[in-house]
């Protein structure tokens, strides 16, 4: 996938993967047979963390810097994953769970850094150094520290105007997820985008989530400022 072809555990993986197909011919233990199974689920899971991000990567520059920026996290969670035992204990579930939630936070950390490199804001790049700091794989990652990290994301966020937003390839998931084709996507006079559902034409004014601005619109009217945003979602 994306780094682990450059990983260090590429053999571990790999090993992984073997353990797996002696299950077929019934040569494993049951504990020996939930440990890979275990650790096969929780490589997938990490494999998907990584290919739903991968998508929101806009060209191949990005696609690169990501793959280099994922190596240590992947390192850190394969660290956990494929540590010499014979069966699973609760210690290598709470680790392995921890590494993956750590895995999670990066796309918004990651995105977080783009935009700090855009806007000249101290407060957002002072926060981002503290995230920084929680999220190196080298500092042990568990709940009280993930509650550090969100909430500190949060507040960087907060720091940029109109939000992080989203890509395109993330607004093609959205719609696709949602169900609705084109002709009922809108956005707000501020941008933001919205959909409405039924028949696709307005016929209730609401309030934007976002920015309170006027949304919608009654017999097939939109309110003043509101535009059509199919060509944004799909």
């Amino acid at each position: 996938k994306v780094c682990i072809h450059q990983n260090q555990f590429k053999s571990e993986v790999q090993q992984l993967m073997t353990n797996l197909q002696k299950a077929r011919s019934g040569t494993l233990s049951n504990e020996e047979l939930k440990l890979y199974q275990f650790q096969a689920q929780a490589l997938n899971k990490a494999i998907k963390i990584v290919d739903e991000f991968k998508m929101t990567a806009s060209n191949e520059s990005e696609i690169a810097n990501l793959r280099l920026q994922l190596i240590p996290y992947m390192n850190a969670l394969l660290a956990c994953l494929m540590k010499q035992v014979l069966f699973i204990n609760q210690q290598m579930i709470d680790d392995i769970g921890c590494e993956l939630q750590r895995l999670e936070k990066f796309p918004t950390y990651w995105k977080l850094q783009a935009k700090a490199s855009e806007i000249n804001h101290p407060s957002l790049r002072s926060k981002l150094q503290e995230v920084k700091i929680y999220m190196s794989p080298t500092k042990k990652f568990n709940h009280d520290v993930e509650r550090q990290v969100l909430n500190l994301l949060r507040e960087c966020e907060l720091c940029i105007p109109g939000g992080l937003g989203i890509s395109k390839s993330e607004k093609v998931m959205i719609a696709q997820a949602v169900g609705l084709r084109q002709g009922h996507w809108y956005k707000c006079p501020n941008g933001h985008i919205y959909c409405i559902a039924n028949c696709g034409q307005a016929n209730q004014a609401a309030k934007c989530p976002e920015c309170s601005a006027s949304i919608g619109g009654v017999n097939h009217n939109l309110v003043h400022g509101n535009l059509r945003a199919d060509s944004e979602m799909f």
